[in-house]
């Protein structure tokens, strides 16, 4: 799943008149990239069609901000690998990432409906719901949570773990296939800030 991102690293905003894309239904490439006697690994390729940045006005102002007419190709490869007697899958994702303020997301149908998600977080492991208590207003951006090299989803009958490396964000969906979102990256631009104020901090020379 790719979608539009016109905030910064501190700041979640997405574009006015936003659009989303995904990879449902679309062709892909798919070939056996090795088949040994200790693992196997299967290769697919998609390739998005994408806007190719975000427009954010210097106000900030969301309702004036939006995603460019001009469309570029991001492929995506993954590699599925099943080592001999293994109990999980190893999952590696290449993409060329030529778009710019989008945020793209792995999204797992686990089939589980969970009522709490488990995430490493610092020094333990945090429990959280999938629908938080709340303004209902903002369960859409309370859904989007830390974690540190994990997360998994269980109903006390079954579960599945994900164990990754350098993501730091996740979302399990009350959608009724309990999904689970893993952020690949967030492309944003920054900002750094610098107060005029201190140029009459000292007097001239």
């Amino acid at each position: 799943e790719e979608t539009g991102e016109v905030g910064d690293y501190w700041i979640n905003l997405r574009p006015h008149n936003n659009r989303t894309y995904t990879t449902i239904a679309s062709n892909a490439d798919v070939w056996l990239e090795n088949n040994g006697e200790i693992s196997a690994t299967i290769g697919i390729r998609h390739v998005m069609r994408l806007p190719k940045e975000g427009i954010r006005p210097h106000c900030f102002h969301a309702a004036d901000s939006k995603r460019s007419d001009d469309y570029v190709d991001m492929p995506i490869i993954s590699y599925f690998t099943l080592q001999k007697n293994s109990k999980k899958v190893d999952v590696k994702v290449v993409l060329e990432n030529n778009v710019r303020d989008h945020r793209v997301r792995v999204m797992y149908p686990t089939g589980i409906k969970a009522d709490y998600s488990y995430a490493a977080g610092h020094f333990n492991v945090d429990k959280r719901p999938v629908m938080p208590n709340g303004d209902k207003e903002y369960f859409v951006d309370m859904q989007t949570l830390p974690q540190q090299t994990f997360v998994d989803v269980t109903d006390n009958k079954q579960g599945v773990a994900f164990v990754n490396n350098s993501l730091t964000e996740y979302e399990l969906k009350n959608d009724g296939e309990g999904t689970l979102a893993l952020t690949l990256l967030r492309g944003v631009k920054n900002t750094i800030c610098t107060d005029k104020r201190l140029d009459n901090a000292y007097p001239k020379q």
